[in-house]
């Protein structure tokens, strides 16, 4: 993958200079008086003129007790762990990242090439973020203005990382991926499937199944499981919003036998996403099985499957519903109101509960039940104030009203 800005040395030094003058707020005439320069040579240093000598350069860094200090050995273990970092990232290999953030951390201290410095800042917030270490942001938000000046790899896993903090913030109108990338660049599996959960992420499903169709073909050609593996899972995601439980159940057996899973919230998820539809396949007895098996797992669903563990329990008729303990909102909501249209201020006051995080869960029956419920309530009772901010979030996620 070629980066389509290419940086001459002396225009990533321009650009540190510039950097280093604003962070100490001096304005280009102060600086030049320091350095008894014309204004214009500071100028034209910050913009990378190849006519300037070398040594002004070095000059200006050195007021600014910056050092750039050329070691090629050096540079060779850079370039090559830049290279096994983005294969771990696009392979997903977690369990190299910290053997990777050791070996960072050391040539961090060895390096005396600011140059270098920013390849090596943006290498470990990679790391930082696989291992989801909340210092990654502050990594991130440190390199904002000078990723530029990076190697081509690194500014990708800078972008990559930056729009995955988009979506996860959902700050998706921030996102423009055609100016993060060059578009020679589309047909990379890992482009492919950000294209694929940005779509996902703002409830454009039939193109997410296009990019993430397309991303599928090229970690298929590359056998990158752990990708093949998420850009499926998101796939089932988007067919459960469509009730397509017969479909993802197929789909969900279909990974569990893929030899090579290594990340555990990724099998979670599938075992969840299997239960889950073989729970609404009345499949009672195979769906407590697994949430039985996942009840004592690290997993993000946990509280949402003890409550279905307690529905099938109750379907199997093993317990009553007045044994129930309430793990989960919609344990009171399932078990105290059942199926009744009589919506009181409880009721609403629990179902406003769940409202919290509505696009994540949207995808569950569940979810989209107590909700619609909730906006007739509103209707009903003349809140249309409320109703019209509850039909909009809706609308956003499903496109139906």
């Amino acid at each position: 993958m070629i980066y389509n800005n290419e940086y001459t040395l002396k225009a990533k030094l321009g650009n540190i200079i510039q950097f280093k003058r604003n962070e100490a707020a001096m304005s280009q005439k102060a600086l030049a008086k320091v350095l008894i320069y014309d204004q214009s040579v500071i100028s034209r240093i910050e913009k990378g003129y190849e006519d300037i000598n070398i040594d002004l350069y070095i000059k200006v860094l050195n007021f600014y007790q910056t050092e750039m200090v050329i070691n090629k050995a050096l540079e060779l273990e850079i370039t090559r762990i830049t290279e096994m970092i983005f294969t771990s990232y696009e392979f997903l290999n977690i369990n190299d990242f910290n053997v990777y953030l050791i070996n960072i951390n050391n040539l961090i201290r060895r390096n005396r090439n600011i140059i270098k410095a920013y390849d090596l800042f943006c290498l470990k917030m990679v790391c930082l973020y696989m291992l989801r270490n909340k210092q990654a942001r502050t990594y991130l938000n440190n390199l904002k203005k000078l990723y530029i000046i990076c190697e081509p790899k690194c500014k990708i896993l800078y972008h990559m990382i930056e729009i995955q903090y988009y979506l996860y913030d959902r700050k998706r109108k921030d996102i423009n991926i055609e100016l993060k990338f060059n578009s020679n660049d589309y047909d990379h599996g890992l482009i492919q499937y950000l294209w694929g959960k940005y779509y996902f992420e703002t409830y454009s499903y039939s193109k997410a199944i296009e990019f993430l169709s397309r991303a599928l073909i090229s970690f298929k050609k590359e056998n990158n499981v752990q990708r093949i593996v998420r850009c499926e899972i998101m796939k089932n995601e988007i067919f459960l919003r469509e009730n397509q439980f017969h479909i993802v159940r197929i789909k969900s057996i279909a990974l569990l036998k893929i030899k090579g899973i290594i990340i555990n919230n990724d099998k979670f998820t599938i075992l969840f996403h299997l239960g889950y539809c073989l729970y609404n396949l009345h499949e009672y007895q195979k769906a407590l099985a697994i949430f039985t098996s996942l009840i004592d797992k690290d997993f993000s669903e946990h509280d949402f499957i003890l409550h279905l563990t307690n529905k099938c329990l109750v379907k199997l008729k093993k317990i009553q519903s007045n044994d129930i303990v309430e793990y989960h909102i919609l344990d009171r909501l399932y078990f105290k109101y059942g199926e009744t249209l009589n919506i009181n201020d409880e009721y609403c006051e629990l179902v406003e509960k769940l409202m919290y995080d509505i696009e994540s869960n949207f995808y569950k029956k569940e979810y989209r039940y107590y909700l619609i419920n909730l906006l007739n309530y509103y209707f009903n009772n003349k809140k249309y104030s409320k109703f019209l901010q509850l039909s909009h979030k809706i609308d956003k996620i499903t496109h139906i009203f």
